[in-house]
C-alpha cells in the first residue's frame, strides 16, 4: 500500500498520465502557468477593481452630497436675506400659510403697499 503511494506521488509516476503529462515539460508548465494567470486576472478584475469603483462612487456621492448640502445652505441664507428685506419693506404679504395672509398685520402691510403704488401711478 505504501509502494502504491508512493509511485503515485512520484513524478516519473505523473508523467504517465497523458493529461499531466502535457504539462509536465517547459512549454506545456508555461501554458498551465498561464492559464492560472489568467484566471487570477480575472478573479482580481471582478472582485478588487470592482471593489475600487465602487468605492469611487460612494466617495464621489458623499463629496457632492456635502457640496450640494453647502450650496443649499448658501441659497437658504439668500433667500431668507431676501425675504427679510421683503418683509421690512412691506413687499412680502402672500405666503403658504394662509392664517397668516389673513392677518391683520399682514392686511395692513397689503394696504400699505396697494396705496404707496397707487399714489406712484397718480
Amino acid at each position: 500500500m505504501k509502494q502504491e503511494i508512493a509511485s503515485v506521488t512520484n513524478y516519473k509516476a505523473l508523467e504517465s498520465d497523458p493529461f499531466v503529462a502535457r504539462f509536465s515539460d517547459g512549454i506545456g508548465l508555461l501554458y498551465f502557468l498561464f492559464i492560472l494567470f489568467l484566471i487570477a486576472l480575472f478573479i482580481f478584475e471582478g472582485i478588487f477593481l470592482n471593489l475600487l469603483g465602487k468605492m469611487w462612487e460612494l466617495m464621489m456621492y458623499c463629496c457632492r452630497r456635502g457640496w450640494s448640502a453647502e450650496a443649499k445652505e448658501v441659497q437658504e441664507e439668500k433667500a431668507e436675506a431676501k425675504e427679510e428685506v421683503l418683509e421690512e419693506e412691506g413687499l412680502e404679504v402672500v405666503s403658504d400659510d394662509i392664517a397668516k395672509d389673513l392677518s391683520l398685520a399682514a392686511l395692513t402691510k397689503f394696504f400699505a403697499r396697494v396705496q404707496s403704488e397707487y399714489d406712484d401711478f397718480v
